[in-house]
């Protein structure tokens, strides 16, 4: 019981870092709407979940290799209610968090 208990305080603060790593673009990034869904050519998330109207589209660099001399990113667009399937790996590289999945 107690381990349960402090891994959803756990993933209860990691879900707070988040928010706050990702709070300007929640703040700003519009809704998706018919227009920006019909002008989009590529229609979901990294997860492979559709993306739907009503939903905000975030933007972070996911690290998808690392080699001696470099590290290789990939832009992804994710949801708040993606947070889980990720850490954060560097506060921002040009205004986007830097993510890694959650092993």
């Amino acid at each position: 019981m107690f381990k349960n208990k402090t891994l959803k305080i756990k993933i209860k603060r990691e879900q707070n870092i988040m928010r706050e790593l990702f709070k300007n673009q929640i703040e700003e990034n519009k809704i998706v709407d018919n227009e920006m869904l019909s002008k989009m050519d590529y229609k979901f998330y990294e997860n492979g979940n559709p993306i739907q109207l009503g939903d905000k589209i975030l933007f972070a660099l996911l690290e998808t290799d690392k080699t001696e001399k470099e590290l290789i990113y990939k832009l992804i667009g994710l949801t708040e209610e993606q947070f889980d399937f990720f850490i954060c790996e560097k506060p921002d590289i040009a205004y986007f968090p830097v993510l890694k999945y959650r092993i």
